[in-house]
């Protein structure tokens, strides 16, 4: 039994850190081709003055995720 609650848990857990990552790189290169297009200083610009404007995404719950 233990080593099948073992190999559940471990599953489960690649699972996540996978989707994690996997969520990570997606905007990483999102934000590298948004660079390449617009500039890195026009982007790092807008990326400040969103957050003191308090701009922020509605994010969904994810039992998985968490928040």
């Amino acid at each position: 039994m233990v080593p099948v609650a073992g190999a559940v848990t471990g599953a489960t857990l690649n699972f996540m850190l996978k989707k994690h990552f996997q969520d990570i790189a997606t905007g990483h290169f999102v934000v590298r081709r948004l660079e390449r297009k617009y500039g890195s200083t026009f982007i790092t610009r807008e990326y400040h003055k969103q957050r003191e404007e308090g701009i922020e995404v509605e994010e969904k719950f994810s039992p998985v995720e968490g928040w």
